[in-house]
C-alpha cells in the first residue's frame, strides 16, 4: 500500500522539514503535470516521422554531352504519425518516397548532394555549362514551396549553386533538361546493386516518353 510522502516526512523529521517534503512533492506532481501538458500540445495538430528502413544503390548516369557519373541513391521508408485531438492518432506509411542522391562533379570533384522531402522523386540530373541541375518530380505545397517553388507541372526544376540547390522556372531551365536519366522503380529491389546505363535506360523508359520541360 502507498503511503503518502506527508506521513514519511512526519515520522524522519520536525513539522518544518515535514512542510517541506510536502510542498517538494506537491512541485514535483505539478512539473510532472506541465510536462504531460506540453507534450500533448506538442502532438496536437502536428505530425512526427520515424525511418522504418533504408536501402542504398548506384547508378550510371548519362549526361547530355555524353558523359558518365555515378551516382550514390538513396530512399527512406517511414511512417508518419499526426494527431488531430489528444490521444487520436493517424498512421500514414509511405513507400521510399524520401530520396537523396549524391555524385562528384565531372569538372571539379566537388562532392554534391541533395536530399528531398517525401513524396518528390529525383528524375533528371545534369551539368550545363558547369552547373548542375537537377529535376523532381512532385507537387509542393504550403510546407515546402520556399524549397521547391510553385510550377504549374509536377515537375521542379532545381539548380546549384554555392548556397545549395535553389528552384528555377521551367522557362529558365536549360533545354538539355529533356529525357529522364535517373531511376525511379521498385527501389525496394535496388539495395546493394550497382545500375548501369542500360539498367537505368529500361527503368526510366516510361517516364522519358512522357517528360518534358
Amino acid at each position: 500500500m502507498a503511503v503518502p510522502m506527508k506521513f514519511l516526512c512526519d515520522l524522519n523529521g520536525s513539522k518544518a522539514e515535514s512542510l517541506f517534503c510536502y510542498t517538494h512533492g506537491k512541485t514535483m506532481m505539478l512539473q510532472r503535470l506541465m510536462i504531460c501538458i506540453a507534450l500533448i500540445s506538442f502532438f496536437i495538430g502536428s505530425s512526427q516521422v520515424f525511418a522504418l528502413g533504408i536501402v542504398n544503390w548506384v547508378e550510371e548516369v548519362p549526361l547530355h554531352d555524353g558523359r558518365v557519373i555515378e551516382v550514390d541513391r538513396k530512399a527512406n521508408d517511414s511512417v508518419e504519425v499526426r494527431s488531430l485531438w489528444p490521444f487520436h492518432f493517424y498512421l500514414e506509411k509511405s513507400n521510399f518516397d524520401q530520396h537523396q542522391i549524391e555524385f562528384s562533379h565531372p569538372d571539379t570533384n566537388q562532392r554534391i548532394a541533395w536530399k528531398g522531402e517525401r513524396g518528390f522523386s529525383p528524375v533528371i540530373l545534369d551539368i550545363v555549362e558547369g552547373v548542375p541541375f537537377l529535376v523532381v518530380y512532385g507537387r509542393p505545397d504550403k510546407k515546402n514551396s520556399e524549397i521547391y517553388g510553385c510550377p504549374e507541372l509536377p515537375y521542379v526544376y532545381l539548380r546549384y549553386a554555392a548556397n545549395g540547390w535553389k528552384p528555377v522556372s521551367v522557362e529558365n531551365a536549360p533545354k538539355e533538361l529533356i529525357n529522364a536519366n535517373l531511376s525511379a522503380y521498385d527501389v525496394r529491389n535496388k539495395n546493394g546493386r550497382r545500375l548501369s546505363q542500360a539498367d537505368v535506360r529500361r527503368d526510366v523508359n516510361p517516364l522519358s516518353n512522357s517528360h518534358t520541360a
